[in-house]
């Protein structure tokens, strides 16, 4: 499928790797007929189907891109996958893009000799669809398996980085610290990491529905020979991948509800960064221009500060304003009908 170059061209090279936001399902259909000689040799019919779409998943990497155990080189890579299978003779065709060998490792774990046996079957076009469906929810375990973890680290990241300005001095050693616009990056860069890492999933859990309702249509086609003798494969799978939808949202609940505790914290973390800043008494003091040695100011902070208070100074007092003559205006209105009144009855 030429749709299947769109899904790899986020491949090409970049400094960073910051494709999480492209997700896409394609796919074409040919059930009756074909308007071309079929070639039997190679196991073509001319009836066949043809997928393309991508997944999301994180995983630890080194700079190097090789697996590490250690918990900071998390990050979010794509896979690009294409599909195309022969209702007639079974003859299946599979592309996988992506970066390391792991997918091409469990394909040849699930299709080899260490495999089901019932995977790793295909005499009949049945049981190459049944073979088929193995490997759509072995990609499909690759894209929910490692979510939690990379949320968790998340959750790790914004607690060490803000757990004394929420909770307060809990142990020696912990008894003071001095936010300053760094803390304010990291926050953000976590933000930012959420936010999408969410995104990835939302772009997950569409595709897997995708996937799985271009299958039950498949399977309710009269066109598609094998729906009948496989119905009961096509309904297993079905709810497989619906488990995998449900488990794709839970986790975008997660990051959303993450979301909104890293923003909290973020917001906490800004008005942390004081103006003034009382530095300790004992002549440790950096500022060079500060009126007193105990206290350094930063115009910058200042300027933040202002460009934050003062539109939200003015929201309120307009507010109030607007609240005030809203209030005394029906009031006017109010005392002004038994006048009315009265003057009608005279």
């Amino acid at each position: 499928m030429p749709s299947y170059l769109d899904f790899v061209a986020v491949f090409g090279i970049h400094d960073h790797i910051r494709e999480p936001r492209f997700s896409g399902f394609r796919n074409q259909t040919l059930l009756t007929k074909p308007s071309k000689l079929p070639i039997d040799s190679l196991g073509r019919s001319g009836r066949q189907f043809q997928l393309c779409w991508n997944l999301k998943s994180p995983g630890r990497w080194s700079e190097e891109g090789t697996l590490q155990p250690g918990p900071e080189k998390w990050s979010i890579r794509q896979g690009a996958f294409h599909h195309q299978f022969d209702v007639e003779h079974g003859t299946t065709l599979w592309i996988v893009t992506k970066p390391g060998l792991d997918i091409k490792e469990r394909i040849q774990d699930v299709t080899g000799k260490s495999g089901n046996e019932e995977d790793r079957k295909f005499s009949t076009p049945q049981e190459c669809l049944k073979s088929t469906f193995a490997i759509h929810l072995l990609i499909g375990h690759w894209a929910t398996e490692k979510w939690r973890q990379y949320f968790q680290w998340l959750e790790d990241k914004i607690e060490d980085e803000t757990f004394l300005l929420v909770y307060g001095a809990r142990g020696p050693g912990k008894d003071s610290q001095i936010y300053s616009s760094s803390n304010l990056q990291k926050a953000q860069e976590i933000d930012e990491q959420t936010n999408e890492a969410t995104m990835a999933l939302q772009g997950n859990a569409d595709v897997l529905t995708s996937v799985k309702d271009f299958y039950k249509a498949l399977s309710e086609n009269d066109d598609f020979p094998l729906g009948k003798s496989c119905s009961s494969d096509i309904g297993a799978f079905l709810r497989q991948m619906e488990s995998f939808v449900y488990d794709s949202k839970m986790q975008i609940a997660r990051g959303k509800l993450l979301g909104k505790i890293v923003a909290a914290r973020k917001t906490i973390t800004f008005f942390s960064t004081d103006v003034v800043k009382y530095q300790d008494q004992g002549g440790n003091s950096t500022a060079s221009n500060s009126a007193t040695p105990d206290t350094s100011y930063s115009p910058l902070a200042m300027d933040r500060w202002l460009q934050v208070s003062l539109p939200l100074t003015f929201m309120t007092f307009a507010g109030a304003i607007l609240w005030f003559w809203t209030v005394n205006r029906r009031n006017l209105k109010l005392q002004s009908l038994p006048i009315a009144n009265a003057q009608s009855k005279s």
